[in-house]
Protein backbone atom coordinates (compact mmCIF):
# COMPACT_ATOMS: atom_id res chain seq x y z
CA UNK A 1 0.00 0.00 0.00
CA UNK A 2 1.26 3.33 -0.45
CA UNK A 3 2.56 6.05 1.70
CA UNK A 4 -1.00 8.14 1.08
CA UNK A 5 -3.43 4.95 1.66
CA UNK A 6 -1.20 4.03 4.81
CA UNK A 7 -1.76 7.63 5.97
CA UNK A 8 -5.53 7.46 4.85
CA UNK A 9 -5.98 3.94 7.08
CA UNK A 10 -4.43 5.39 9.93
CA UNK A 11 -7.12 8.37 10.20
CA UNK A 12 -9.89 6.30 9.39
CA UNK A 13 -8.72 3.33 12.15
CA UNK A 14 -8.86 6.26 14.62
CA UNK A 15 -12.50 7.91 13.44
CA UNK A 16 -13.35 4.14 13.06
CA UNK A 17 -12.52 3.01 16.44
CA UNK A 18 -14.20 6.18 17.78
CA UNK A 19 -17.55 4.87 16.74
CA UNK A 20 -17.38 7.12 13.06
CA UNK A 21 -19.51 5.00 10.45
CA UNK A 22 -18.36 6.68 7.70
CA UNK A 23 -14.44 6.34 8.84
CA UNK A 24 -15.55 2.74 9.72
CA UNK A 25 -16.83 2.01 6.26
CA UNK A 26 -14.07 3.70 4.93
CA UNK A 27 -12.00 1.73 6.50
CA UNK A 28 -13.72 -1.38 5.68
CA UNK A 29 -13.39 -0.36 1.78
CA UNK A 30 -9.57 -0.22 2.38
CA UNK A 31 -9.69 -3.93 3.92
CA UNK A 32 -11.62 -5.02 0.79
CA UNK A 33 -10.38 -3.59 -2.01
CA UNK A 34 -6.60 -2.91 -0.82
CA UNK A 35 -3.48 -4.39 -2.54
CA UNK A 36 -0.28 -5.02 -1.15
CA UNK A 37 -0.96 -6.72 1.89
CA UNK A 38 -3.65 -4.88 3.26
CA UNK A 39 -6.08 -6.96 1.59
CA UNK A 40 -8.56 -8.37 4.37
CA UNK A 41 -11.95 -9.69 3.51
CA UNK A 42 -12.75 -10.50 7.05
CA UNK A 43 -11.81 -7.68 8.57
CA UNK A 44 -13.51 -5.55 5.67
CA UNK A 45 -16.81 -7.54 6.68
CA UNK A 46 -15.93 -6.97 10.87
CA UNK A 47 -15.96 -2.98 10.18
CA UNK A 48 -18.71 -2.75 7.51
CA UNK A 49 -21.30 -4.75 10.45
CA UNK A 50 -19.90 -2.02 13.43
CA UNK A 51 -21.14 0.61 10.80
CA UNK A 52 -23.94 -1.03 9.24
CA UNK A 53 -25.51 -1.96 12.78
CA UNK A 54 -25.45 1.80 13.08
CA UNK A 55 -27.50 1.86 9.96
CA UNK A 56 -25.49 3.45 7.77
CA UNK A 57 -26.82 2.76 4.62
CA UNK A 58 -23.80 2.27 2.57
CA UNK A 59 -22.03 -0.22 4.89
CA UNK A 60 -25.47 -2.43 5.17
CA UNK A 61 -25.59 -2.75 1.01
CA UNK A 62 -21.52 -3.07 0.99
CA UNK A 63 -21.93 -6.04 3.96
CA UNK A 64 -25.17 -7.58 2.19
CA UNK A 65 -23.02 -8.10 -1.00
CA UNK A 66 -20.20 -9.90 1.18
CA UNK A 67 -22.55 -12.08 2.54
CA UNK A 68 -24.21 -12.97 -1.25
CA UNK A 69 -20.83 -13.70 -2.50
CA UNK A 70 -19.65 -15.39 0.35
CA UNK A 71 -16.25 -12.62 1.04
CA UNK A 72 -14.72 -12.39 4.37
CA UNK A 73 -17.78 -14.01 5.61
CA UNK A 74 -19.84 -17.52 5.38
CA UNK A 75 -21.92 -16.89 2.27
CA UNK A 76 -26.06 -16.28 3.15
CA UNK A 77 -28.40 -15.41 0.73
CA UNK A 78 -30.62 -14.41 3.78
CA UNK A 79 -28.00 -12.49 5.89
CA UNK A 80 -27.41 -10.30 2.24
CA UNK A 81 -31.22 -9.99 1.89
CA UNK A 82 -31.35 -8.65 5.05
CA UNK A 83 -28.29 -6.15 4.89
CA UNK A 84 -29.50 -5.33 1.08
CA UNK A 85 -32.83 -4.91 2.49
CA UNK A 86 -32.15 -2.58 5.43
CA UNK A 87 -29.93 -0.23 2.65
CA UNK A 88 -32.65 -0.15 0.52
CA UNK A 89 -35.18 0.77 3.06
CA UNK A 90 -32.71 3.79 3.94
CA UNK A 91 -33.28 4.71 0.11
CA UNK A 92 -29.59 3.77 -1.30
CA UNK A 93 -30.32 3.29 -4.72
CA UNK A 94 -27.72 0.47 -5.82
CA UNK A 95 -29.14 -1.23 -2.70
CA UNK A 96 -32.95 -1.50 -4.31
CA UNK A 97 -31.47 -2.77 -7.46
CA UNK A 98 -29.71 -5.27 -5.54
CA UNK A 99 -32.79 -6.45 -3.59
CA UNK A 100 -34.57 -6.31 -6.81
CA UNK A 101 -31.92 -8.75 -8.12
CA UNK A 102 -32.70 -10.89 -5.07
CA UNK A 103 -36.15 -10.90 -5.43
CA UNK A 104 -36.03 -12.12 -8.75
CA UNK A 105 -33.91 -14.63 -8.44
CA UNK A 106 -35.64 -15.79 -5.11
CA UNK A 107 -31.82 -15.81 -3.26
CA UNK A 108 -32.79 -15.22 0.85
CA UNK A 109 -36.12 -14.12 -0.54
CA UNK A 110 -39.53 -15.50 -1.92
CA UNK A 111 -39.03 -15.17 -5.96
CA UNK A 112 -41.24 -12.88 -6.76
CA UNK A 113 -40.45 -10.82 -10.32
CA UNK A 114 -43.30 -8.28 -9.79
CA UNK A 115 -41.95 -6.71 -6.80
CA UNK A 116 -38.39 -7.51 -8.04
CA UNK A 117 -39.09 -5.30 -11.30
CA UNK A 118 -40.87 -2.48 -9.00
CA UNK A 119 -38.24 -2.62 -6.68
CA UNK A 120 -35.86 -1.71 -10.44
CA UNK A 121 -37.54 0.38 -11.35
CA UNK A 122 -37.81 2.72 -8.33
CA UNK A 123 -34.17 2.60 -8.53
CA UNK A 124 -33.75 3.98 -11.82
CA UNK A 125 -36.68 6.74 -10.56
CA UNK A 126 -33.70 7.58 -8.41
CA UNK A 127 -30.92 8.02 -11.42
CA UNK A 128 -29.34 4.93 -10.60
CA UNK A 129 -29.03 3.74 -14.17
CA UNK A 130 -25.37 2.15 -13.53
CA UNK A 131 -27.16 -0.38 -10.51
CA UNK A 132 -29.92 -1.12 -12.83
CA UNK A 133 -27.36 -2.15 -15.53
CA UNK A 134 -25.51 -3.82 -13.33
CA UNK A 135 -28.43 -6.28 -12.31
CA UNK A 136 -29.33 -6.24 -15.90
CA UNK A 137 -32.39 -4.45 -16.05
CA UNK A 138 -33.67 -2.02 -18.56
CA UNK A 139 -34.42 1.27 -16.68
CA UNK A 140 -37.61 3.66 -17.93
CA UNK A 141 -37.23 5.54 -20.91
CA UNK A 142 -37.04 8.89 -19.54
CA UNK A 143 -33.34 7.42 -17.84
CA UNK A 144 -32.36 6.06 -21.25
CA UNK A 145 -33.13 9.58 -22.85
CA UNK A 146 -31.47 11.64 -19.68
CA UNK A 147 -28.25 9.36 -20.47
CA UNK A 148 -28.43 9.90 -24.59
CA UNK A 149 -28.76 13.64 -23.77
CA UNK A 150 -25.73 13.42 -21.77
CA UNK A 151 -24.11 10.83 -24.56
CA UNK A 152 -23.57 8.41 -22.08
CA UNK A 153 -24.45 5.19 -23.13
CA UNK A 154 -26.75 2.40 -22.20
CA UNK A 155 -24.97 -1.42 -21.87
CA UNK A 156 -26.88 -4.17 -20.82
CA UNK A 157 -25.71 -7.61 -20.31
CA UNK A 158 -28.94 -9.24 -22.10
CA UNK A 159 -30.29 -10.91 -19.05
CA UNK A 160 -34.27 -10.98 -18.81
CA UNK A 161 -35.83 -11.22 -15.15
Amino acid sequence: MGRNLDEAAHWYRIAADRGDPIAQTNLAYLYENGGDGFRDPSEAAKWYMRAAVSRFARAEFNLGILYLQGTGVERSDEEAAHWIGQAADAGCPSAIAALGYLYANGKGVPRDPRKALDLIQKSARKNDANSCARFGSQPPDSVIAERRSRNQGWNTNGDVW
